[in-house]
Order: C-alpha cells, then sequence, then structure tokens
C-alpha cells in the first residue's frame, strides 16, 4: 500500500474502534450496531451487484435464512455461538450458491424479479413453519454471543464484536478480489459477452460470486440474531431488501468505501426524518434514481475527490 494511503485507512480504522466509547448514549450505540450489521450486508451486495454486476433485490431473505438457522442450532442443539455462526453462514452460502445457479441463467430485470419472489417465498415459509421458526411470533430466547468464556453481554461489548465482523468481511472480499476469482468478477461486470469469448465460465462465476454474497449476509443474519436475541419475519421483508440495494448504490458500487458510507448515510438518515417514516421507501427510490442519473459512482466520489484534494495539499 502507497504511504500516502496509509493515513485515511488507520484513521479509518482507529475511529471504528473508538466510536462505541464516544458515544454516550445507549440507544445511539444500538443504531450503530444496527449499522454495523448493514454494513456487513451491504459488503456482501455489493460483491455480486457492484464487483459482478448482477442484480439482486432478496438478499434480506438470506439474512433471516442466516439469523434463524443461527438462532435454532444454538437453542435447540446447544451450540455455541462460533460454531452456530460459522455453519450457519455457510449454509446460507451453499444455499444461495444452488439458488444462484438456476436463477442466474437470466439477466437485468428478469434477475431482479426472480429475487424479489425468492425473498417473499423464504418469508412466506418462515411464516408457516411455526414449529421451526416460531411462525408469525418470531424466534426467542436466542442466547447472546459468546466466544470461548467471553459473553459479550454489554452493549458495548456487542458493538465491537460487529465491528470485529465488518473487518473480517473486508479481509474476505480483498483477498477475493484480488485473486483470479475477482478478476474474472470485474470482466463478468464489464462485458459478459467479451468474458466468455477469453474463456471465463460466467455461469460459473456468477453463481460463485451469488454464493459468496449471500453467506456474507448469513453472517449478518447469524449476528443480528445473537445480538438482539429475537427474531421476526416482518423484518426480513421487500423493504428491507431494497434498503440494502440503496446502500450499495448510493454508497457507491464496485469498492470496499462505498458501501460502507451508504449504509452510514442510510442509517443516520431516518433519524433524522422521522416524521417522514411512512414515506421511506418513496425516499429511497427517488435517492436510487437520483444517484443513477447525476451521481453514477455514488457518495464515494466525492470521499475520492476530498481525499485527492488533501494528499495534493500535502
Amino acid at each position: 500500500m502507497k504511504e500516502k494511503n496509509r493515513l485515511p485507512l488507520l484513521l479509518g480504522i482507529l475511529l471504528t474502534f473508538i466510536a462505541p466509547l464516544l458515544i454516550r448514549n445507549e440507544y445511539h450505540v444500538e443504531i450503530f450496531i444496527q449499522m454495523c450489521i448493514f454494513i456487513i450486508v451491504a459488503l456482501g451486495l455489493n460483491l455480486l451487484t457492484g464487483y459482478t454486476g448482477q442484480l439482486s433485490i432478496g438478499h434480506a431473505a438470506f439474512c433471516a435464512i442466516g439469523g434463524y438457522l443461527s438462532g435454532w442450532l444454538s437453542i435447540h442443539l446447544h451450540l455455541p455461538f462460533l460454531a452456530a455462526f460459522v455453519l450457519s453462514s455457510v449454509v446460507t452460502g451453499i444455499f444461495g450458491y444452488l439458488i444462484g445457479f438456476v436463477v442466474l441463467t437470466t439477466k437485468g430485470p428478469y434477475l431482479a424479479m426472480i429475487t424479489i419472489g425468492l425473498g417473499e417465498i423464504i418469508r412466506l415459509l418462515i411464516v408457516n413453519t411455526p414449529s421451526i421458526t416460531g411462525g408469525p411470533m418470531g424466534m426467542t430466547r436466542i442466547p447472546a454471543p459468546n466466544i470461548f468464556f467471553f459473553q459479550f453481554s454489554t452493549t458495548r461489548s456487542k458493538a465491537y464484536l460487529a465491528i470485529a465482523v465488518i473487518y473480517l468481511c473486508i479481509f474476505f472480499i480483498r483477498r477475493i478480489m484480488s485473486s483470479k476469482v475477482g478478476r474474472a468478477f470485474l470482466a463478468i461486470r464489464e462485458n459478459e459477452d467479451a468474458a466468455a469469448a477469453m474463456g471465463i465460465n460466467t455461469h460459473l462465476y456468477k453463481t460463485l460470486s451469488f454464493g459468496l454474497s449471500t453467506l456474507i449476509a448469513g453472517m449478518a443474519g447469524s449476528l443480528y440474531a445473537h445480538i438482539y436475541t429475537v427474531l421476526s419475519p416482518e423484518i426480513f421483508n421487500l423493504d428491507l431488501s431494497i434498503q440494502f440495494l440503496t446502500m450499495v448504490v448510493v454508497g457507491g458500487m464496485g469498492t470496499i468505501i462505498g458501501p460502507i458510507i451508504g449504509s452510514i448515510f442510510l442509517v443516520i438518515l431516518p433519524e433524522f426524518l422521522r416524521g417522514l417514516a411512512k414515506y421511506q421507501m418513496l425516499i429511497y427510490g427517488v435517492m436510487l434514481m437520483l444517484c443513477m442519473s447525476f451521481i453514477p459512482y455514488g457518495l464515494m466520489s466525492f470521499f475520492e475527490k476530498g481525499l485527492s484534494k488533501l494528499q495534493r495539499r500535502r
């Protein structure tokens, strides 16, 4: 990494780790945790949409799978948090890979409609299997996270756990994108036909991207289940999937920082627009259109301009 790029990175890392200590209001710490979980999902969705160019509007369903499976493993099989977290994430990723193998034969708006339908099917399955998921009443008594002998019982300790998972996802995604697999993803995004002509198995790599993206969504779902210790099918609806996509587009697709910026912006924004809560999805729709029309590279483009000006002054 170039020396001039190290300072912003180090400042960002330092800020994330001291943020829970600087926030004194417990409610604001809860908002910070929610923001961290949304960042994880947005990072995973960006791997599919931003880096591979495939549209999904059903990622809330994969969060639900990860969360409900992790909760069930902890409640009924008494698995510790770490085992439930890993197993539920991997199973969600495998399920996503199998689903992707079928649905990724379509493109564009057809793929988007299929993922919307898939999300609703999964939500209805959760509602109509009360013996497993608790049905409309949701799943309760999910154990709080613990790793070995350390119990994440306080709000701030849970915030640090969420931060750690974010950095795990960033490390995971950076390794993927610096490999042959990542280069294949980018080639498919730029021109799928040209990528196929170069000998890249586009269907295989798109399916792999879908599986990895849903694996990360499963991680977020598991984390959500154990941090809040309760799950409800009403949470994982189409509106939430649209929020995730909006975070990626508004922040800036195809970058690591973009989804993080978008998630921070769209978690904090509703706190200032509480009086307009019933218009939330309309606001998100307008933001999507404006970003695609006027700032296709998202808020990340403003961040990069500011950073480049700062570096020139140095």
